[in-house]
């Protein structure tokens, strides 16, 4: 996007991290499940391998799908695009 004041920027940033207050629940909820079964499985194979593989879903989950749960939140709760 191109915005042409620092009040359209503010309001960019803003209306991003009410996203990411808005979606805080769902992004828990996947995060623990994705956490929990990874040690669950961990446990059962008595291997630290789906430990770790859950570790690295867990890091991909913090860093993509939280930013574009922001984004959508944010077109859609706040109008800003």
């Amino acid at each position: 996007y191109t915005a042409e004041s620092l009040e359209e920027v503010g309001a960019h940033v803003l209306a991003h991290e009410l996203g990411h207050a808005d979606s805080y629940p769902l992004s828990i909820g996947l995060q623990s499940t994705i956490l929990g079964l990874s040690i669950v499985t961990s446990l059962k194979n008595k291997s630290m391998k789906p430990f770790g593989y859950g570790l690295l879903a867990y890091g991909t989950c913090r860093l993509f799908v939280d930013e574009i749960i922001a984004e959508t939140l944010q077109n859609s709760n706040y109008g800003v695009r």
